[in-house]
């Protein structure tokens, strides 16, 4: 059986989170600078959200392979995650298990092919 968590190259792992990091700072620079305090309340899940993903591409040395080049790939993954996160209401972001779980469903749809 492989193993499904293990040390991959480290210029995937670099990579990803410079490009994690980078869309995360866009979006703080973003809400510090262009909203008021009433809008920064209402978007708080979303702080928090972006805060965690970030924390867990910066910290975590046990990500899966398939994320990181999801990672990698996607323009705006962050942004992808919170939409999938929005509609899919058993999907939680606290831990990074939960985490682990809303990659593998927006990896799984990132795969399929579009209809049409």
């Amino acid at each position: 059986m492989k193993e499904r968590y293990r040390v991959y190259p480290s210029v995937y792992r670099k990579f990803a989170k410079r490009k994690v990091e980078k869309e995360y700072q866009k979006f703080k620079k973003n809400v510090i600078f262009h909203k008021c305090k009433e809008e920064i309340w209402e978007l708080c899940t979303k702080i928090q959200f972006y805060t965690c993903i970030e924390e867990y591409f910066a910290l975590n040395s046990r990500i899966p392979e398939e994320y990181l080049l999801l990672a990698m790939a996607e323009p705006k993954v962050i942004e992808k995650a919170w939409k999938k996160y929005l509609r899919d209401d058993s999907l939680s972001y606290s831990t990074w298990g939960e985490i682990d779980e809303l990659f593998s469903c927006l990896l799984m749809s990132w795969k399929m092919p579009k209809a049409g």
